[in-house]
């Protein structure tokens, strides 16, 4: 077998974990990495290896090539028996194909699986989830799991990211970053081009799309220190204002004012209605109607026009209906 070089980031992979998860941005070596970590193992010992996906109708579409060809670049075709329905070690060792939401019955039925892969973990869902956890159940089996960040929302990301994970996990997060031995130049002129001449698409990419959130924490923080610096008060200086004592007695009085109440409440439950949409609206658009994930920020200039030309019509409204300036302001002031 020839010399087997892995990642640094992945190096805690040969630990026993229950859960292995291996998410982040594109070209991080992760299928690559799990192939031939899986390869070795099988060479090792006797193992069982179930590798699926939520969708996989053909062996065609399952990790059966990427597997071929890391047997064949570690030089162990004499040890392993390539097949079109499985590959087979000389050692009793077994690479298996199954996709669960068309073999659901033949996943349950599997017994004696030592470590089940799961490839393109983004698009498992919950009840396939249920499925395939309890279906591996050998002592000291493992599950891995593979997957490049797309939605929040996706089972395995609040699973095993948004949320504390399982007991017995091991989450890394990777991007290309991680491995530099590994970037060809080919990949690395890629790389240079989307980022030159799409941020946002590098960012989603190439990344992982908690990199958006990072850039958007950082322009926040930047206008929130330029704010500070160079817009001077509206109001006259109050050296005062900031005692606790006056902030509570104030607040007393806004939620005593009937006229705050109201239109506090109506503020409250538009802005709840808009930040749904904000939040739900990439997922529906990608999801439901196939917008590219790097494309559906565009989709988003037609509500942003939209609120900016709601207040322009409002302002026009407000004063053919003889509605004061600071209407809002006297009503709480005569409340």
């Amino acid at each position: 077998m020839s010399e087997v070089h892995l990642p640094k980031v992945y190096r805690e992979l040969w630990n026993p974990y229950r859960y292995k998860v291996l998410y982040g941005g594109r070209y991080a070596a992760r299928s690559w990495t799990i192939a031939r970590n899986l390869i070795i193992r099988a060479t090792q010992t006797e193992t069982r290896i179930l590798c699926t996906r939520e969708l996989q109708k053909s062996v065609k579409q399952s990790v059966h090539r990427l597997l071929k060809d890391q047997i064949s670049l570690l030089g162990l075709d004499k040890f392993f028996d390539v097949q079109q329905q499985g590959i087979y070690g000389a050692n009793g060792s077994e690479f298996m194909f199954l996709g669960i939401k068309h073999n659901t019955e033949e996943v349950k039925s599997t017994e004696g699986i030592d470590i089940c892969w799961i490839e393109e973990a983004h698009n498992l869902t919950e009840s396939s989830w249920d499925i395939i956890d309890p279906t591996i159940r050998k002592e000291d089996s493992e599950v891995w799991l593979s997957f490049n960040t797309r939605f929040k929302f996706d089972h395995v990301y609040q699973l095993f990211v948004a949320n504390p994970p399982p007991p017995g996990s091991l989450v890394i997060r990777s991007s290309f970053k991680d491995i530099p031995k590994y970037v060809t130049k080919t990949i690395d002129k890629q790389i240079a081009g989307v980022k030159k001449n799409d941020y946002e698409k590098y960012l989603h990419v190439w990344l992982g799309w908690q990199a958006n959130f990072v850039l958007i924490a950082m322009t926040g923080a930047l206008a929130l220190t330029l704010i500070w610096r160079l817009l001077p008060e509206s109001a006259p200086p109050d050296n005062n204002g900031m005692q606790p004592k006056l902030i509570l007695k104030d607040y007393g009085l806004l939620l005593a004012n009937r006229g705050f109440m109201k239109y506090g409440i109506l503020t409250g439950a538009g802005s709840g209605v808009i930040m749904a949409f904000v939040t739900a609206g990439p997922f529906i658009l990608i999801s439901y109607f196939n917008v590219a994930t790097e494309h559906y920020g565009l989709y988003f200039v037609i509500p942003v026009f939209s609120f900016f030309a709601s207040n322009l019509v409002t302002r026009q409204l407000a004063g053919k209906m003889n509605i004061p300036h600071g209407s809002i302001y006297h009503s709480f002031h005569h409340e």
